[in-house]
């Protein structure tokens, strides 16, 4: 009897579905239609839209969708998009994620992975796209729900290295981040800072000490098979749980030292290499939850199939 890991027919972990190709195609070539921004200097963090996270009116985020059944991808993702990254935020259609990514860097290489899945034919399910310079300055992964919901996007991890006559200070990335999300949620350690939000938008306090819901922006194929692992952190999962957060995380990563060996002011120090990642987590659950209920549908009819074919066959004679 086949079990639900025999469901994924993978390409690979960077298959490319030629439809996916496709579609990626027609929408970079929209956007060149449409005009060439100015392109921001290599290695420079773009213009970030302003602060969304703290204001009191949250358009599209009505009750109705706070309080969305969990599974309804469509519902989460309108009342999704109160918090982003260089513009890309939660619940955006991918064509509307790729119009955000040109704004950010025209110049990006796209590489979208794919993957196949029982109950869905011969449909190339779109999982992630990286997003990439050639000199490695600027990498950006995208992940994006599957069907049978709509395709959002519901997580993203964006990395900038930066040269060394170009590294900003890290007391002044901190102080943008601080501006765009607020206080944060929780400081990790000297370089990881996290926000965390509820379903409505509203900034949340989490015990640093216990904390572990951080984004986690791998794609969703590996989630499938066994169904969405709740995450749950702390001494009680019951007062301490992830499910319901979008979570945005900075990894600041700088030069403690300078040339001769001198600690350098914590404020002061050269950032070389900031990670940004946010994850939408109802929408994460819903559409690996959604997408498994179709495979497992699809199993079930191909087993009764299956069972029924051995109970027509012959019986050899003695």
């Amino acid at each position: 009897m086949r079990t639900i890991v025999t469901l994924l027919l993978a390409f690979g972990s960077l298959a490319l579905g030629q439809g996916v190709l496709d579609k990626l195609k027609q929408k970079v070539d929209q956007l060149n239609r449409v005009g060439q921004p100015q392109q921001q200097k290599q290695g420079q963090p773009p213009a970030q839209p302003a602060p969304q996270p703290n204001s009191s009116r949250r358009p599209g985020n009505s009750p109705s969708s706070v309080a969305a059944p969990v599974g309804d991808v469509a519902t989460l993702a309108a009342g999704a998009g109160f918090v982003d990254i260089a513009g890309m935020k939660p619940g955006m259609s991918v064509k509307e994620t790729m119009l955000a990514l040109r704004a950010v860097n025209p110049n990006l290489t796209l590489n979208p992975n794919t993957f196949r899945l029982e109950g869905f034919g011969s449909q190339d399910l779109l999982d992630t796209v990286n997003a990439y310079t050639t000199n490695g300055q600027e990498q950006i992964t995208l992940a994006f729900t599957v069907p049978p919901g709509p395709e959002v996007l519901w997580g993203l991890t964006r990395q900038l290295k930066f040269a060394e006559n170009e590294m900003p200070q890290s007391g002044k990335v901190l102080a943008e981040l601080q501006k765009k999300y607020g206080p944060e949620s929780a400081v990790q350690g000297p370089r990881s800072h996290v926000w965390v939000f509820d379903a409505r938008g509203a900034r949340q306090s989490v015990n640093a000490t216990y904390f572990s819901c951080n984004p986690v922006v791998a794609g969703i194929q590996a989630d499938i098979p066994n169904g969405y692992n709740k995450r749950a952190y702390g001494p009680s999962s019951k007062e301490n749980d992830c499910d319901g957060m979008t979570v945005v995380t900075a990894d600041i990563d700088a030069v403690p030292q300078d040339r001769q060996g001198r600690q350098i002011n914590p404020a002061e120090r050269p950032v070389q290499m900031l990670t940004m990642t946010l994850e939408s987590l109802p929408l994460h659950r819903a559409t690996v939850e959604a997408a498994r209920a179709v495979a497992l549908r699809a199993q079930q009819t191909q087993d009764a199939k299956d069972a029924q074919e051995l109970r027509n066959r012959p019986v050899p004679k003695p």
